[in-house]
């Protein structure tokens, strides 16, 4: 058994209990639409496959009103237009009995609510939606963090009191799980101090590096996902990375054998770092094709 919701806002509504409409059925959900990236010499038989693209999603939900009262009715088409307005930005959301997938969407059409006397207050009616990311993603949101736990070292002066002396580089490599079937981007958010940032996806070999010296107190953002890859101060002062940095294409990589997961093995360097106050922390959603 599974639930349909739509995240607007703050808010939460069940599509699939009768409040709002009875789901008849769905289309377009599954394996996303895609095209494969090919070419062809004059003489080649078939052609070179260089991968393929995701394409935008386009989804059908069906619907019937329970009812016979006209005014519950169109009470109910008042409120389905309010939720898939199209200046807003609602969340798909699927539970498959505690499995929780959702998708990004806007309302694309079909939603014209026909009407016809036989059916009297109880009308089907079809809404379209476009996913703009074709993926679902698991709506818990995966982490590792990288912060500095040096060996400590000290040394006493006779004239003054004692002063400590710590290391401050962070060289670490950790083994992150990437659930996901399809690639995934991460959001890289660095607490300073620290200098000399290189993020390294040993599993895809890239690199992010980063040239600025991040002071203590200050944040600095890296996003890697389409449409906000960038990399920005706290107040929204806009960064460089160094131009061997892999922004364009920084990714967690999904399994290509068929298991359930896949582990990328990421590395993260940097001088000057404080103890308890420098931290470097990769975040992501696993991302999916089709439900």
């Amino acid at each position: 058994m599974y639930t349909l919701k739509v995240q607007c806002g703050d808010n939460v509504y069940i599509l699939d209990d009768g409040t709002y409409g009875v789901l008849q059925g769905h289309d377009g959900w599954g394996m996303a639409p895609q095209h494969r990236l090919s070419e062809r010499a004059a003489q080649q038989h078939g052609d070179t496959d260089y991968g393929f693209r995701m394409d935008p999603r386009f989804g059908l939900l069906v619907f019937r009103f329970p009812t016979y009262l006209l005014d519950t009715m169109h009470s109910r088409r008042r409120k389905l237009v309010r939720i898939f307005a199209p200046q807003n930005s609602p969340v798909l959301q699927w539970d498959f009995d505690g499995v929780e997938r959702s998708i990004d969407v806007h309302y694309a059409g079909e939603m014209t609510f026909p009407w016809t006397q036989v059916d009297w207050a109880a009308q089907q009616f079809s809404l379209r939606l476009k996913g703009p990311d074709p993926r679902f993603y698991d709506p818990v949101q995966k982490s590792a963090t990288w912060t500095l736990d040096p060996p400590v070292a000290s040394l006493v002066l006779t004239y003054t009191l004692p002063y400590i002396f710590a290391a401050s580089a962070i060289d670490e490599t950790q083994a992150v799980t990437y659930a996901g079937d399809v690639d995934g981007n991460p959001v890289i958010t660095i607490e300073g101090p620290i200098t000399n940032l290189i993020v390294t996806n040993e599993t895809t070999d890239e690199t992010l590096e980063l040239e600025y010296a991040v002071p203590a107190g200050e944040v600095v953002t890296i996003d890697t996902r389409y449409g906000q890859k960038g990399v920005e101060l706290s107040d929204g002062t806009r960064l460089v990375l160094t131009d061997a940095s892999d922004l364009g294409t920084f990714h967690l990589a999904a399994a290509t054998d068929g298991s359930d997961s896949n582990v990328n093995t990421l590395r993260v360097f940097g001088t000057g770092a404080l103890d308890g106050v420098t931290e470097v922390a990769v975040s992501w959603y696993d991302r999916y094709g089709g439900i």
